[in-house]
């Protein structure tokens, strides 16, 4: 089961979308960019479909979502000095923010829906270690 904590419609900027810690200024970017995702553990970046192809989906839960055409694109630690996940498009100064319930490494996994290009982008965090920290889980109403 899982919880969903965070929704919003993003207008990607270049068909990208970060989730970051909110105080880091680590910068994925490097290589090519027909890559799906771009990470540092402070700061990860997924390309998602064309930006005149309208605004992408940012979803942020807490445990394992069902999304059922969903494709697994990073399943690692990251590092949130800040106890905030920031998500906004690349390049932009506006971000939502996401308080979490420590500082420190969190394993994440991301998911992104769509074939070739994604509508939408989930961040999981995992339920166990969220409860461990002592986190509650808010739900964010959906529709």
């Amino acid at each position: 089961m899982s919880r969903l904590v965070f929704t919003r419609s993003v207008s990607t900027q270049h068909g990208l979308i970060a989730f970051h810690d909110y105080e880091t200024e680590d910068n994925p970017i490097s290589g090519s960019t027909e890559d799906d995702t771009f990470f540092l553990p402070g700061n990860v970046i997924v390309a998602t479909r064309n930006d005149s192809a309208g605004d992408v989906s940012a979803r942020v839960y807490v445990g394992e979502p069902d999304i059922p055409n969903g494709r697994l694109v990073l399943d690692q630690n990251m590092i949130f000095e800040s106890s905030i996940l920031s998500v906004t498009r690349v390049g932009d100064f506006e971000q939502e923010d996401v308080p979490l319930p420590r500082p420190g490494s969190w394993r994440v996994r991301i998911f992104t829906e769509g074939e070739s290009a994604p509508h939408a982008v989930a961040l999981c965090f995992d339920e166990t270690e969220w409860l461990a920290a002592g986190g509650e889980i808010p739900t964010v109403p959906v529709g």
